[in-house]
């Protein structure tokens, strides 16, 4: 600083670039810190500042600072929206607006704080080319651009730009759903892609406009289709003010599936029918036998299946076809009614309990077998599913005749035809057998009938001997009683007594007696 007790100064700038490059100032009035100006200085060049005081009777050395003013940032920045892309862009900026003086230019490209990437930084000389592509970058980012002028160490004011890059298109547009009105349209985003939200768009063929909406999610509810309509779909992702490219699905609605399904079988050929709006059809059906199965399509609303096999399941779908758009199948399941069982032999094993014997059928299946039987004094039959031959049925009625129905079981289904057979049971025997009083010339042989069991008369042989030969008389009764006359006085008598039911006769009960 001048000594303070110079009262003038010569301030001097170097370069010398305005009118009032050298000022002589009287600091002799001024109170405080001594200040003057220069106008006209040209940003960004560097300047020397001296102070010398002046006296009569001593030169003083001057003092000397260094003054560099800030240059000129550039005019404008552009970026080209037609040069953005998924993965680069293209910078391009103006000269100062006014004169200035530096010496190249500082492109900084600030990354999101969530990438943690340091900034990159460009030096750019004064006469290169005032533009910069910047590549590798991640797609439907964000960046913040920053340009400014340099002079020596010091830079100007930064011009900022942001830029956000193209998105990348959604991945796997496809659709899901059950139902033939309704469909999800989903898709997936690109793993590598930033994006904000979705642009889709849906067009119906008899629209004359499409529907459009933003969605966060990654699907959308489409209601109300038309069945077998040709529909568009368009998926575009945004990221701020920037779409990606399109993704477009086009697909025809399901058509309504085929009704009213009917099976008719006459002899080996299954004829099937149904009713649909549509004129194609895809039918499939396959059996649990041989190996039989057909996929073919057709053109009318019914089909033959023929050489169909006795007792075998067929399952059958029925697809309608438009614009080569396959309906939700119709589904039927036919069991093919089997072949009756063959050779139906019974045998009765005692009065109460009888064995049921049969072949299988030739050329047939079976699972099983259904036996229904009924005594012929009831109404009611006794059912037995899925038996087998050689069975063995117990607690029936002794004396009774009973009527048998047998048929071959596959799943539900029986055969049409049947076999049958009759068999009266044998009575059992009578009870308590004894004379139950007598006279000179007379017996009455009395015995007790069985209640579990059904006889509708007796059968009584009464047998004796003389000296040189045997006698025997036979007799009917239809009580529980008899009397014997005309006995032989003093001789051995022997009785037998047996029930009857029709042609069935039990075992015999026997008394011996003396008349």
């Amino acid at each position: 600083m001048p000594k303070k007790n110079s009262s003038q100064y010569l301030l001097s700038l170097n370069p010398p670039d305005t009118k009032d490059s050298s000022q002589y100032i009287d600091g002799a009035y001024i109170m405080g810190p001594i200040s003057a100006e220069f106008h006209g200085l040209i940003s960004g060049k560097p300047y020397n500042i001296s102070v010398r005081s002046l006296s009569k009777w001593e030169e003083f050395h001057p003092t000397t600072i260094q003054y560099h003013p800030r240059p000129l940032g550039p005019a404008t920045i552009d970026i080209d929206d037609d040069l953005i892309s998924t993965e680069s862009f293209v910078t391009r900026w103006s000269e100062p607006p006014e004169r200035t003086v530096f010496d190249g230019y500082h492109v900084q490209l600030i990354h999101p704080t969530s990438s943690r990437k340091s900034p990159t930084e460009v030096p750019i000389r004064k006469n290169g080319t005032r533009s910069w592509k910047f590549d590798e970058l991640t797609p439907g980012e964000s960046y913040l651009m920053k340009i400014s002028t340099v002079s020596g160490n010091l830079s100007s004011w930064p011009v900022e730009a942001n830029v956000t890059l193209k998105p990348l298109p959604v991945m796997f547009l496809g659709m899901s759903g059950e139902d033939n009105r309704m469909i999800w349209i989903n898709w997936e985003p690109n793993p590598v892609s930033i994006q904000d939200r979705y642009f889709v768009c849906f067009k119906h063929e008899r629209d004359l406009n499409q529907t459009c909406s933003f969605e966060v999610s990654q699907k959308l509810l489409i209601t109300d289709l038309a069945p077998c309509s040709n529909n568009t779909v368009v998926v575009t992702v945004l990221s701020g003010k920037m779409r990606s490219e399109n993704r477009t699905l086009h697909f025809i609605a399901q058509p309504i599936p085929p009704t009213k399904g009917n099976i008719f079988v006459e002899d080996d050929s299954m004829s099937v029918e149904w009713k649909s709006p549509y004129e194609q059809f895809e039918i499939k059906w396959k059996s649990n036998v041989r190996e039989q199965k057909e996929n073919r399509t057709i053109w009318k609303h019914s089909a033959l299946i023929s050489n169909i096999f006795p007792g075998a399941s067929y399952t059958i779908e029925i697809k309608a076809i438009c614009r080569k758009t396959r309906s939700e199948p119709l589904r039927l399941r036919y069991v093919v009614s089997p072949k009756p069982p063959e050779e139906l032999k019974i045998m009765q094993i005692d009065e109460k309990a009888i064995e049921v014997d049969w072949k299988a059928p030739n050329e047939s299946l079976a699972t099983g077998y259904y036996l229904k039987l009924k005594a012929e004094t009831s109404y009611i039959w006794k059912e037995f599913h899925y038996v087998q031959p050689r069975s063995l049925i117990n607690e029936l009625i002794p004396g009774d005749e009973y009527i048998f129905e047998l048929r071959t079981e596959v799943f539900d289904t029986r055969s049409d035809a049947s076999l049958q057979a009759r068999l009266r049971l044998a009575p059992l025997p009578v009870n308590v057998l004894n004379v139950c009083s007598r006279s000179t010339n007379t017996v009455k042989v009395c015995w007790l009938s069985n209640d579990d069991s059904i006889q509708d008369r007796f059968s009584i042989l009464l047998e004796y001997s003389h000296e040189d030969y045997d006698e025997a008389l036979l007799m009917e009764s239809r009580r529980n009683f008899v009397v014997l006359d005309e006995l032989h006085q003093g001789r051995l008598h022997n009785v037998t007594v047996t029930a009857w039911s029709a042609n069935k006769e039990s075992v015999g009960r026997s008394l011996t007696f003396t008349a």
